[in-house]
């Protein structure tokens, strides 16, 4: 499955842009678009390392409202090419570091997740289904990533698993712990984008629905 980010219409119908694939009035355009202000070649969506981005070819475009010349694609942005043709991102698909496709998602009925930090445990539970129970090196990353306040870069967190050691390894081993962490959620169905990295940064991908507690 290439990267490609998926992008819905007005009038709810939903396209896929691969990366480099045009946006505009041209007939060889991913997203043909028609309306004031469009140009044949409008937009383009690019790759940068883990990151699709869209960049303006005319001018700017407004993503939640702010023009900008090129801005990284993320679930839920609002963006107007042109006058006022809209469009809303649904899903930005990129290749994982486990080299699997993670996609992610919002809406289209996902259940919500629960995520129950304990003592050197996190269990982890979407709907009804049976929860998943991490514990070590594994539940500490949930928890680092649930009490931060921003993403926080896989070197920052190598660092305090494994400080001063091994540094040429730290990578190895990080990837190792995500891709292991990616399979479980997987097995337990509960979605494996719920750890969610871009330009080798990690968050946790929360829907308003989802719910983090401590007990």
């Amino acid at each position: 499955m290439p990267a490609h980010v998926r992008l819905r219409l007005a009038d709810g119908t939903e396209i896929d842009v691969t990366e480099g694939g045009l946006v505009g009035r041209a007939t060889t355009a991913q997203l043909r678009l028609e309306g004031a202000g469009l140009s044949e070649a409008h937009a383009l969506v690019t790759r940068r390392g883990e990151d699709l981005r869209i960049q303006a070819l005319r001018g700017k475009v407004l993503v939640n409202d702010v023009p900008v010349a090129e801005t990284t694609l993320r679930p839920r942005q609002r963006i107007v090419f042109g006058v006022d043709t809209v469009v809303n991102v649904v899903e930005v698909v990129v290749p994982a570091d486990d080299g699997e496709p993670m996609s992610a998602t919002v809406g289209g009925g996902s259940r919500p997740v629960r995520v129950t930090l304990g003592g050197g445990v996190v269990r982890l539970q979407e709907g009804e289904d049976a929860p998943l129970q991490l514990g070590g090196n594994q539940a500490e990353l949930v928890r680092l990533l649930a009490d931060a306040t921003e993403p926080q870069h896989w070197s920052q967190i190598a660092r305090y698993f494994w400080p001063e050691r091994d540094q040429h390894k730290w990578r190895e081993r990080f990837d190792a712990m995500v891709k292991e962490v990616r399979g479980k959620l997987r097995d337990h169905h509960i979605r494996a984008d719920l750890l969610w990295s871009w330009d080798g940064s990690y968050t946790l991908n929360l829907n308003p629905e989802d719910v983090v507690t401590r007990g």
